[in-house]
């Protein structure tokens, strides 16, 4: 029997557990059914979705946050023919510049050095935007997702982070229709290049979130939900159309 079910999966970023999207699905219609899933504590991206795809509908939409697009863009890799549409959230297609390794080589020593929640608490003014830095909410929800994420995983996911391919040239000729949102303030991964992500992807929507960080997810969770259900919803019936 056919699904006839619309599947979306979502997967967050480092320092993410499931909770993340808690408040997206508030704002998700009952005719989406939606998988969270957390990434397991391994040190490749290819690895990462293996596991994942082994627990995944046939078909399904794709939603990757941060380190989450990461995961997804592997998972296109070698799934294509499986995902019916990709949504990229505060994330980058090319692979990390010399900077970013060498600020990721720095977080793991400190890390491994049980620094883990230290250099964690302290990087809430680069994830946030200042209108959100300081709402209490989004502490506890953070403080309980980085407990419960733990720096075994951390520590995987910043190697996996260093070691990925660039995606480039599989969005630039793919025929995937993709949705790229960006926070118009993300610090950590700015939106002009996330625009420029999106300009190499011939099937692409734009759109950018105002007064948003690289918390999106959390920051603006129902506008952020909003542009990824109507998308969706717009797909849906243009595949509709041409089926009926």
């Amino acid at each position: 029997m056919t699904d006839s079910k619309i599947h979306l999966v979502l997967i967050g970023g480092i320092n993410n557990s499931a909770i993340v999207w808690d408040e997206f699905a508030l704002h998700s219609p009952p005719w989406l059914e939606l998988h969270r899933r957390v990434c397991p504590a391994l040190d490749n991206v290819n690895d990462i979705a293996a596991v994942l795809l082994d627990d995944l509908p046939e078909e399904f939409y794709l939603c990757g946050f941060s380190f989450g697009g990461y995961v997804s863009l592997a998972i296109l890799a070698v799934a294509k023919h499986r995902i019916k549409g990709l949504i990229l959230a505060n994330t980058q297609d090319g692979a990390d510049s010399p900077g970013q390794t060498i600020f990721r080589q720095k977080s793991l020593q400190i890390a491994s050095e049980g620094g883990y929640e230290k250099l964690v608490a302290g990087q809430a003014d680069i994830v946030f935007h200042p209108d959100s830095a300081g709402l209490d909410h989004l502490k506890v929800i953070r403080e309980r997702m980085v407990s419960g994420y733990g720096v075994e995983r951390f520590m995987a996911h910043l190697k996996a982070c260093i070691t990925r391919p660039d995606s480039r040239e599989l969005l630039s000729t793919s025929s995937m229709p993709v949705l790229v949102v960006a926070g118009e303030d993300d610090i950590v991964i700015p939106a002009k290049l996330q625009q420029a992500m999106a300009e190499n992807i011939p099937d692409c929507t734009y759109r950018t979130i105002e007064a948003t960080g690289h918390m999106m997810p959390l920051e603006k969770a129902g506008q952020f939900a909003q542009l990824v259900v109507d998308w969706i919803d717009a797909r849906a019936i243009h595949v509709q159309g041409e089926v009926s």
